[in-house]
């Protein structure tokens, strides 16, 4: 019995990197829930004292997280047109089109949810099951269990937080994945109605006699190891794990990267800004004007207390500063603070951001310059390509072992039926089409001389109006 679980150091180390690109993508109000942790104090000598905390609260609630990382993720999913995607595939596998992992998901969701993955973290996890532990209850652990779950091939999925622990050898002439633990979350009711946090692990791996799956729940004591469960196909011991990783790049043989997606560099800036703009308000707030005043007595002091009610001067759109004596005079000067710095600031990191690719929400795309235009859409080929291959291959693979699985390819001819597989992702991503009046305002900045021809040319191929002649 294990008495507790430990990641590896290459997870450990990039954790709460992950995590904080995760939260980014979720939007402001995970971001601020995340408190001091993604937005430090204000004060770097006192955080505890009843006025800091209230100075903190009010300096969070201020802070604004702008939602760019969310929204370059959006549109760029929108631009893959996963929907579009072409199968086509053994009509025995065809369950698999609509309900790949026996929980409703369909091939297209698992595209997707690669995608929307590999953004972020850069690669996700699938493996291709059949008559295993992944497909059972969470707190079940026997081959019994498996016996009861009425097997077929399926396609699991993984996020790169759920996988803790894995390490590469060099088996049978090749670099392979010889040992990975996974974790599994769930969520139970008791018969009170009250949810209980699941959680239990399955451990794949390569010895001398096969492939090989190993169930592990948690109890009172420590961790509970079910038996190992070996795989086989057609009466032989499966010698490799039957996994895919879909990535933004293509993998170095014997490691998993360790660096994180596209998004990261996004995401950063946010939390720049984040951080700028609690600064920016806190300034704001205390940008008081200068009041002062002249002539003024004892007695007329001891007047102004009685008519206004207080023994000091306020500041204010709303406040005044009653004089009796007309020999006084009250003189209220703006402040010389500058905040220009907070300014130039915010359009350095608008810059940045769209320097790393993101996307800010617009209108129009003539709200952006012809180069802005043509940028967004080199990136997002540039981008978006390698993700669409490598979320195609890993699929397609994973297919081929559900086949095997299922008696349809048998190991020896893997590689020769790949071809037999279609799972084709769209690769029109340069750009959502333009609008009859985008069009129009673009035919318009050409006949001013705003964007030259090849300029106006580019614009249309990008935005879906190949025939662009015929437009002018």
């Amino acid at each position: 019995m294990l008495q507790s679980i430990t990641p590896n150091r290459h997870y450990s180390l990039m954790a709460d990197s992950i995590h904080e690109i995760r939260t980014a993508v979720k939007g402001s109000f995970f971001v601020k829930q995340e408190g001091s942790k993604l937005l430090p104090h204000p004060s770097a000598v006192d955080t505890q004292s009843p006025m800091q905390v209230m100075r903190y609260k009010q300096y969070k609630d201020n802070a604004e997280f702008p939602e760019y990382t969310a929204t370059t993720m959006k549109s760029m999913i929108s631009k893959m047109k996963i929907h579009d995607t072409v199968i086509d595939i053994d009509p025995r596998l065809e369950y698999l089109i609509d309900d790949c992992d026996g929980d409703g998901t369909s091939l297209k969701g698992v595209a997707e949810s690669c995608v929307n993955n590999i953004l972020p973290v850069k690669w996700h996890f699938l493996l291709a099951d059949y008559q295993g532990l992944s497909s059972i209850g969470l707190d079940e652990v026997s081959i019994e269990d498996v016996e009861k779950a009425n097997p077929r091939a399926t396609i699991k999925q993984y996020s790169r937080e759920n996988v803790l622990q894995w390490s590469f050898a060099r088996r049978h002439g090749r670099m392979q994945l010889t040992y990975v633990l996974l974790r599994e979350c769930g969520v139970e009711m008791d018969e009170n109605g009250t949810e209980l946090d699941v959680v239990s692990y399955l451990k794949l791996g390569v010895d001398e006699d096969g492939y090989y799956q190993q169930k592990l729940t948690e109890g009172d004591k420590g961790y509970q190891e079910g038996e190992r469960n070996y795989m086989s196909v057609g009466g032989q011991p499966m010698m490799f794990i039957p996994f895919e990783i879909a990535s933004d790049e293509e993998l170095t043989a014997g490691e998993l990267p360790m660096d994180t997606g596209f998004l990261t560099p996004i995401a950063d800036q946010a939390y720049y800004r984040y951080r700028a703009s609690g600064d920016y308000k806190e300034a704001l707030a205390n940008l008081q004007p200068t009041l002062n005043v002249y002539g003024v007595t004892p007695t007329d002091w001891e007047d102004f207390k009685l008519v206004n009610g207080r023994d000091y001067l306020a500041n204010g759109a709303m406040s005044a500063n009653i004089f009796t004596s007309p020999d006084t005079k009250v003189e209220l000067l703006e402040s010389n603070m500058s905040l220009q710095q907070y300014k130039e600031y915010f359009e350095a990191n608008t810059t940045m951001v769209l320097a790393n690719g993101g996307i800010f929400n617009s209108d129009s795309a003539v709200q952006r310059t012809a180069t802005e235009v043509l940028n967004e859409a080199e990136t997002s080929v540039a981008v978006l390509t390698p993700i669409a291959d490598s979320t195609e291959s890993a699929i397609r693979r994973c297919i081929l072992y559900c086949g095997m699985f299922e008696s349809i390819y048998s190991m020896d001819d893997l590689e020769s039926k790949l071809e037999d597989i279609t799972f084709s992702m769209p690769r029109e991503f340069a750009a959502s089409k333009l609008t009859v009046e985008e069009v129009k305002e673009f035919n318009e900045m050409l006949g001013l001389g705003t964007i030259s021809v090849d300029e106006h040319r580019k614009i249309m191929e990008v935005g879906g109006w190949l025939e662009a002649e015929e437009l002018l």
